[in-house]
């Protein structure tokens, strides 16, 4: 379903769709939790691939694919960005002495090539500005419908 006026959401309701992608929000966890952190699972064409991400918002509750590719390319995203581990945790506000932010980092360092091999690189999140801010474009983001 094509968005009137958000091309970044149409890319990744078109790449659900072409990539033929299906995601699993795995149940809450009292680790994950306590870090606003979500698993997701993905599946792409019969490869399937676990992924810790970022979910301050409770975003992963919507069960909507284009949010939960969203959420994916974000972590992946983040990932990328940081220099290391310190600095990923300091850009998430996580404290980087908790072994389970230590835990989430390196499972990310498996995941992450992985996602890209699967997504590709030019597939982006929407910036973490809108998100935050709750902007026009995130609230098109979680109204978004994949047909």
């Amino acid at each position: 379903m094509k968005t009137d006026s958000y091309p970044q959401i149409d890319r990744l309701i078109e790449a659900i769709s072409t990539l033929k992608l299906v995601f699993t929000v795995e149940p809450h966890s009292a680790e994950l939790d306590r870090l606003d952190f979500r698993r997701i699972r993905l599946n792409c064409n019969g490869k399937d691939l676990s992924i810790p991400v970022s979910d301050e918002y409770g975003d992963a509750d919507l069960n909507n694919p284009a949010v939960l590719l969203h959420l994916v390319l974000q972590a992946c995203e983040f990932y990328e960005e940081a220099a290391d581990f310190l600095v990923w945790s300091k850009d998430l506000g996580i404290n980087a002495s908790d072994p389970q932010a230590r835990q989430i980092y390196f499972e990310l360092r498996e995941a992450v090539p992985q996602a890209r091999a699967l997504l590709g690189h030019d597939l982006k999140a929407i910036p973490a500005f809108d998100i935050e801010l709750n902007t026009g474009l995130a609230r098109a983001l979680r109204q978004a419908r994949v047909l």
